[in-house]
């Protein structure tokens, strides 16, 4: 089971160079993903802040089906820190890992700032 990180979500939104790729990955994974709900706090912040309200409401709409938000615990907040110290990430980055973490999951993404987790999560890179 997968957690998919931001950026392939707004890979695909914005239509940039991996695009093609983000959207096969998911859809061979219907049914196995997970999204934070950080994630979707930052993509509904960035889409109403460049004013693109109705692509955030496509997508929620074309969301893939059986994927589960799951939030950060709330002895989770406590670890965000730590996990800061030790790996140099900032909050977003750090957020995605403590879900991760605590949830068992692999993190799919394409920020390369992940490499320096591979000893404690999955990470595959796209």
């Amino acid at each position: 089971m997968d957690l998919v990180d931001t950026n392939i979500f707004l890979e695909i939104l914005f239509q940039q160079n991996k695009s093609p790729d983000c959207e096969h990955y998911l859809r061979t994974h219907y049914g196995k993903l997970y999204f934070s709900t950080f994630s979707l706090h930052s993509i509904g912040v960035l889409l109403f802040k460049k004013k693109q309200v109705a692509l955030f409401d496509k997508f929620l709409k074309d969301f893939p089906p059986g994927t589960l938000m799951l939030p950060i615990s709330n002895n989770g907040y406590s670890q965000l820190s730590s996990v800061q110290s030790k790996y140099n990430l900032d909050y977003d980055d750090s957020f995605q890992f403590q879900v991760a973490s605590e949830n068992n999951l692999r993190l799919v993404t394409m920020d390369m700032d992940f490499k320096k987790t591979v000893s404690d999560i999955q990470v595959m890179f796209l």
